[in-house]
């Protein structure tokens, strides 16, 4: 048992660090996403075909479809930094403590689940309608990620064994 809460410990810890910094190259990313947006008049667009933090929204517009594209894109990168921050103190909590089933870890769980859907529920909306009100001429199509709503519903679930695990290791731990 000891081996594996250790194996447990030095893999927490990795990832920890991983996503850690994955979530401040995310912050870079949205603070290049502002400046590009800011500087934008002043620059030559029409060498951009792709933007966004992953290269994957094309882009062949100006000014206004730039700064729609970016906002969207910078909601969307925001609300995943902040998934990858949790998630990195949630392994960084359990390589410290003696057992992963705490309430404060199911807590994190439980944030990074709302968050999940809160992406696909909420940003993929609220991004088409500020595309609709930067750029009324253009045909807006509003879709849900299902990739998004199926990972939200096994965090949910993981927040949800944890939490019988925490109530387990309580029980546990008052009978010694």
């Amino acid at each position: 048992m000891n081996t594996k809460i250790n194996s447990i410990k030095k893999l927490s810890k990795i990832l920890h660090l991983v996503l850690l910094i994955t979530a401040i190259m995310f912050v870079m990313a949205i603070v290049a996403q502002i400046v590009l947006m800011v500087l934008a008049p002043s620059l030559d667009l029409s060498n951009i075909s792709y933007i966004g933090v992953f290269g994957n929204i094309p882009f062949d517009g100006g000014i206004h479809e730039l700064r729609a594209a970016l906002l969207s894109e910078i909601m969307s990168a925001g609300v995943v930094t902040a998934i990858l921050y949790i998630a990195s103190y949630l392994f960084r909590d359990i390589s410290r403590e003696d057992s992963p089933f705490t309430k404060k870890n199911v807590k994190k769980l439980k944030i990074i689940s709302v968050l999940m859907l809160a992406l696909s529920v909420v940003v993929q909306p609220l991004s088409a309608l500020i595309n609709l009100i930067i750029l009324p001429d253009v045909n807006i199509h509003i879709f849900l990620r299902l990739e998004q709503l199926i990972f939200s519903a096994v965090f949910i679930c993981l927040a949800l064994i944890f939490e019988y695990g925490a109530e387990l290791q309580q029980q546990s731990d008052e009978t010694l």
